[in-house]
């Protein structure tokens, strides 16, 4: 064996030049790969992070059902429980509840499908970071009768501004067409195009009068204190609902 290494050994060196620039190009190329591979988990985690803290939150809650049509009739139907029981558990650090809602925003220049998003400006801004992503406006703050926060391309799309207004059609859940007004009191940009260019916000007391229910809750975002236990709370979630 040790003949063998002596031999190998002596014959990478027979030629300096050819061997330094194999190993040179090896090296190279591991670094190289290293490198591509880390920038792309590290930029995998950035972007995850980003969704977390602007729309996806930890945990959701909904209705078995809610995600397949949005369909109105799918809300969370024990919420006061399970209210009860997230303000009590020790790992849940915020969460805030949310009443949503599918239709079409017009406006003299165009329309687009959105996402109506109900919630309570207070809650909401301790599990997502809208109100720091604010590119123009205010964040439910400066106009009182249905203000509304919508994406940024959504606003470029549909050619909005502070304080122009914005109609709203979707269907109830009896099957009649209603239409809300609202007046656009801010202008977010997340780290998702998508989801700036789908989705609207107002308050959740303004969706559920509109709504005629006080009650319609269709989901509940969560940010748990440690990442590492989200798992769990999952579990012990299921279980409670």
């Amino acid at each position: 064996m040790k003949t063998v290494i002596k031999i190998a050994w002596r014959n990478i060196w027979r030629n300096k030049l050819r061997s330094l620039t194999v190993i040179i190009s090896m090296i190279l190329g591991l670094f190289s790969g290293l490198f591509a591979v880390s920038m792309m988990l590290g930029l995998n985690d950035q972007r995850m992070d980003s969704a977390v803290d602007s729309y996806l939150s930890h945990i959701q809650i909904h209705h078995p059902s809610f995600n397949e049509n949005f369909d109105l009739k799918h809300t969370i139907q024990n919420f006061d429980s399970l209210n009860l029981f997230l303000e009590n558990d020790q790992s849940v650090k915020s969460f805030s509840s949310r009443t949503i809602i599918s239709g079409m925003a017009s406006t003299a220049h165009g329309s687009a499908g959105i996402r109506l998003i109900g919630i309570d400006p207070a809650s909401e801004s301790n599990v997502t970071n809208v109100h720091k992503s604010m590119v123009k406006g205010t964040y439910f703050n400066s106009i009182k009768s249905k203000p509304a926060l919508i994406g940024k391309k959504l606003a470029e799309k549909l050619q909005l501004d502070i304080k122009k207004k914005i109609y709203l059609t979707f269907v109830d859940e009896n099957g009649d067409q209603q239409r809300i007004k609202l007046k656009v009191e801010g202008v977010f940009k997340t780290a998702s195009t998508l989801f700036d260019r789908t989705n609207i916000y107002m308050k959740r007391e303004d969706l559920q009068k509109v709504l005629a229910n006080n009650s319609a809750i269709h989901e509940i975002g969560i940010i748990c204190k440690n990442s590492n236990t989200i798992n769990n709370r999952v579990d012990g979630l299921s279980k409670a609902s």
